[in-house]
This record gives C-alpha cells, sequence and structure tokens, in this order.
C-alpha cells in the first residue's frame, strides 16, 4: 500500500480513494470507512442511534462480529440489530461475511466495516 492509501487518523486501513466520489465530504478520501463514519458521528449526521452504536462497534473491533455478537454487546434485540444491519449495507457502510470455523457445517455469518 502506498502512502496515499493508508488512513491519514488511524493509520491502519485503507483510506476511501477519490474525492469525487463524495460530494460534499472531500477530505474523506484521506480517512477509512471507520473514521469518515466517526467523522460523520462527531459532525451530527443523523443517523438512528442503533446504527451509530453498530458502527461503533464494528469501528473499535478493527474485525467481523455476528450478529449474536451486536445483541449481546449492545443490549439491542435482534430483530433490532438485524434490520439496523440491512440498513447500513444498503448504504454501503458495512458488508456481509463469512467467517470459517474449524467444525464442520455452515460458517457463522459476521459483519465488518467496508474498505
Amino acid at each position: 500500500m502506498s502512502p496515499e492509501e493508508i488512513c491519514s487518523r488511524c493509520k491502519i486501513h485503507t483510506s476511501i480513494g477519490d474525492p469525487h466520489e463524495h460530494g460534499d465530504f472531500p477530505d474523506f478520501r484521506k480517512l477509512c470507512v471507520g473514521c469518515a463514519i466517526d467523522s460523520l458521528r462527531i459532525s451530527r449526521v443523523d443517523l438512528p442511534e442503533v446504527q451509530q452504536k453498530i458502527l461503533e462497534v464494528l469501528h473499535e473491533t478493527h474485525d467481523s462480529i455476528t450478529r449474536g455478537r451486536l445483541v449481546e454487546l449492545l443490549d439491542i434485540p435482534r430483530s433490532t440489530i438485524h434490520d439496523n444491519i440491512e440498513k447500513l449495507r444498503d448504504l454501503g457502510l458495512i458488508k456481509k461475511v463469512s467467517l470459517r470455523t474449524s467444525a464442520r457445517g455452515r460458517p457463522f455469518v459476521g459483519y465488518r466495516l467496508t474498505e
């Protein structure tokens, strides 16, 4: 990765990229999705509180997390978590990933911030 591709805030993730894709938010080109979301939250862009909490957990973990784990951490009903995860996926802020296990059977489904 070149230095331009690294998030200027957390120095961990890949930055978003082309500023023309982000309209009124040209500084986002230097940030990863998580840091951009954090900046949006700080600037009080209207996302429902549940969605903000989900994004914060995903940003803090720097890894994939299952819906069940989100339910445990946030103490929010599973159906509410599911509905808000789908809304965040529709916005392109998070993505669904397959979490392999060492056991046989269907892999767990996890969610992580888009890169």
